[in-house]
Order: structure tokens, then sequence, then C-alpha cells
């Protein structure tokens, strides 16, 4: 019951929020009813909880329960009239539950992707103006949404599916749970390339709602993380058009003493790739779609210096279109002459019901869970993730 009361208690930080969200809607609405399209706000509430069960092997059996909600809002300045290009949004989230990678697998790569502990926070909270092909984005950021976002792997839960291993440990990056300030410059060169640049806080601290935790972006001379990516979208021999993305990072501390606090070496950097190409599509909209990723970063400054990772999915398997069914293998390869690999096998079914709640089984098999820097017998486990996603029409 502490724990439920704990969430219950975090989750009254939205109920301001979700009003205030509503109300902003609601009287742009009456004020130009006039347009379809008349309010520059749109919002959104999302919730995924997930019951993990592990069965054998790892740190031990049992169960435990990880959960995130979600508050969106969007404030269009082109809708509103005031100028050309620009927008505003925000997420704020609250995490509850506990943490099974640590707690009963003792995973390296993070089992769900949505554990995070007890925390609220602003996860996103940024502006972005476009002017013709370049696209320049200010404010609190999830690295992830922009660079190394693997779009094929996002149903999965297992979190190296969504981005690659290394960039978890071996520096302090932007990425949730933990996200900070940085910059963003897009340059669309034309509907097949991209090109981005970012800049980051070297050292992100998670930002709670309470105005006192707010402070100066690069302030504390934590260093900066670089980061570019060039993405190609077109198609390939198989047919249908594919998105292709290239990367390189470079992380510093700008002192011997800010890289002993954090534990990580005074510099770091690193590549990868990300392939997402479907094999083929239907008219009925279901398609059977492919990707692969690879990240390496240098040895000695890296614990987990290797990943790769391939992966299935299968959209509209039957009558019912919007169902998912996916199959995917990724490897983290560490310095530990002991057990230098974790290997992570996870298939899952995803469910719809209605427009807005799905229903999502798992299924994990961690071959060497190295959390602790040493193996773990083999863990095998289930998951089972609801969703809800209210955006109104």
């Amino acid at each position: 019951m502490g724990k439920l009361n704990q969430c219950v208690a975090d989750m009254k930080h939205y109920a301001p929020i979700v009003l205030l969200l509503a109300l902003c809607n609601s009287l742009w609405g009456q004020a130009d009813s006039g347009s379809k399209n008349a309010s520059p706000f749109t919002y959104s509430i999302l919730y995924k909880g997930d019951w993990v069960s592990s069965f054998k092997g790892g740190v031990k059996s049992g169960s435990s329960y990880a959960g995130i909600a979600t508050a969106h809002l969007a404030f269009d300045l082109e809708k509103a009239r005031w100028w050309k290009g620009g927008l505003l949004q925000v997420y704020l989230s609250n995490t509850h539950g506990q943490q099974p990678s640590e707690r009963l697998v003792g995973a390296y790569q993070a089992v769900s992707n949505i554990e995070a502990g007890n925390r609220t926070f602003f996860q996103e909270f940024w502006f972005e103006q476009t002017v013709g092909q370049l696209s320049l984005k200010l404010g609190i950021q999830d690295l992830n949404v922009e660079f190394s976002a693997n779009d094929f792997g996002s149903s999965f839960i297992n979190s190296s599916f969504g981005i690659q291993s290394t960039f978890n440990d071996n520096l302090p990056a932007s990425i949730f749970p933990v996200t900070g300030f940085g910059g963003i410059l897009k340059w669309s060169i034309s509907a097949m390339h991209t090109a981005k640049i970012g800049l980051f806080e070297g050292n992100p601290s998670c930002l709670s709602i309470d105005p006192w935790v707010f402070r100066i972006p690069f302030f504390e001379k934590s260093g900066t993380l670089n980061i570019f990516e060039y993405s190609y979208s077109g198609a390939i021999p198989v047919g249908a058009n594919g998105f292709y993305k290239l990367g390189m990072y470079y992380h510093n501390h700008t002192s011997p003493a800010q890289a002993a606090d954090t534990n990580h070496a005074g510099h770091n950097y690193g590549f990868y790739f990300v392939g997402n190409q479907p094999l083929y599509r239907r008219s009925d909209h279901s398609s059977l779609n492919l990707f692969t990723q690879l990240s390496l970063s240098p040895i000695k400054q890296s614990s987990n210096h290797l990943y790769w990772g391939v992966g299935l999915s299968y959209k509209g398997p039957s009558w019912h279109v919007p169902d998912e069914l996916g199959l995917a293998f990724a490897q983290a390869r560490f310095n530990e002459s002991n057990a230098p690999l974790e290997s992570v096998w996870e298939c899952f079914y995803r469910y719809s019901f209605g427009q807005y709640f799905y229903l999502q089984p798992s299924a994990q098999y961690i071959v060497n869970p190295m959390r602790f820097g040493y193996p773990l017998n083999d863990a095998f486990l289930a998951i089972v993730r609801f969703g809800f996603h209210f955006e109104p029409r």
C-alpha cells in the first residue's frame, strides 16, 4: 500500500496540468470556432505499465511493477498567428514502481524501457523554429528522439532495441530518464537526405517540477556531448523505402575531478548505425519490417565497447490490422575477461483494444546478465505491458 500511496501522491502533479491543457484547447476553439483547426494547442495523456515476472536465473525469481505516465502539450505558433515555423512542446512525466533489471534480473541492458524509480520531472521542454530547410531546437531534450532512433524497434520492451547500450553506461547522455539541456540544428537537404548536429550538457541531471531544482544549462562546467547524424530515406532493391542512419559522437568533461565524480572517463567517442527496412508492404497496411543496429566505442574508455542488434516485426498479422508481432536479438560486449558479453532475446505480441488501449505480453531470455560486472545465471522472464494513449481529435 505504501508504494500505491506514493504513486497516487506523485500523480497529483498531473491534475492541474491536465485541466489546464483541456481549458486552453477549449477556450481557443470557442474564440475561433469558424476554423476547423483553430486551436494551436494539442495535448495527449499517455500511460504504460509493465508487470515483470522472473522465473529463473538472474538475481532472484519474483515479480515487480514499473509504470510511467506522461502529459504532453504542444503549442503551434503558426496556428496561433504569431509567426511561421515555431513550435513549443512539453512532456511532463511521472515514473513509479520498482526497477526489475537490478532487483530481479541483474541485466546490463534494461529489461523494461520505462523503469526509472519514483520521480516526477520534465522529460522534455523545448522550442523549435523552422525556416525553410533548416530547424533549430533548444531546451530540455531526450537525445534518442532525434539521434540513433530505431523506429522499427520502438515497440520492443527491452531498452537496447530503442537505443544502443553503448550510450547508456559509457557516458552520461541526455536520455530518459535523465534528460538535460541541448540544442539541435537540422538540415533537411532533400526528401531523401537529412543531416543533424547536436550539442548537449555533458552531465545532465533529471529536472523535477519543483522550481528550485532548475539550474542554468552548462553553468556547472560539466563538459559537453557533441553528436552528428546523417540519415537517408529511399528505396533499395527490395522495393519499399527504408531509413538508414549513420552517426558519431564525442563526449568530454572539463576537469579530472568532474570525470571522477561521474565515474566516467574524461572523454569518450563512438560511432553508430541504425537501419530500418520494410521487406514488404501490402495494401491492407500490413508489413514485415527489419531493423539492424551497430555501435562502437573505444575499449579503453568504455565498459561496453560493442553492441549489435537485429529484429523483425510484423504489423497486421491477422484480421486485426493494428496488431504487431516482433522477434529481436541484441548483444553487448564488455571488457571483463570472465564474461565478455550479455545477450538478449525478446519476442512480443501487441493487441489493441479500440482506439486508446493496448495489451502487450512479452518474453525475454537474458544470457549472462552483467549489471554487476560478473555473470549471473541466464534469466528467463515474462512482461505484460498495458498502455493507454488519449489524444483529442
